[in-house]
């Protein structure tokens, strides 16, 4: 059963970095050659830490002392650099975050229902 999910993880984040890496469209090969563009740009590390730490929420959504602030700095990283060039690396990294802090925040709302009726069991 792990190993399903760890290569359906890996699936994902290699459809991502395929989504990252591919030119947009309004991008033509025309345009590319015209302009000078340098060889290696390179990237925002805020941008890179809200990917990152949108990867780890994922992770850290199970124990919601460590999702929340995760999820909440990744969040504040991706909308700081949205207006870089890697827009679509920082807007992945924005919905990583959003999507483990709403993650968090059910855990959290679970964890806390179930303490009031007295059903957890250790």
């Amino acid at each position: 059963m792990t190993a399903i999910i760890t290569s359906l993880i890996a699936g994902i984040f290699t459809l991502l970095a395929a989504w990252i890496s591919r030119p947009s469209a309004s991008q033509s090969p025309e345009k590319n050659l015209s302009k000078e563009t340098p060889v290696n740009t390179p990237v925002a590390t805020t941008t890179s830490a809200s990917l990152i730490l949108g990867i780890i929420s994922f992770i850290a959504w199970y124990i919601p002392i460590f999702g929340f602030p995760v999820s909440l700095i990744g969040m504040a990283l991706g909308v700081k650099d949205i207006t870089n060039p890697s827009k679509k690396m920082a807007r992945v990294g924005i919905w990583l975050n959003v999507v483990g802090l709403m993650a968090t925040c059910a855990n959290s709302a679970i964890g806390a229902y179930l303490g009031y009726k007295g059903l957890l069991q250790y």
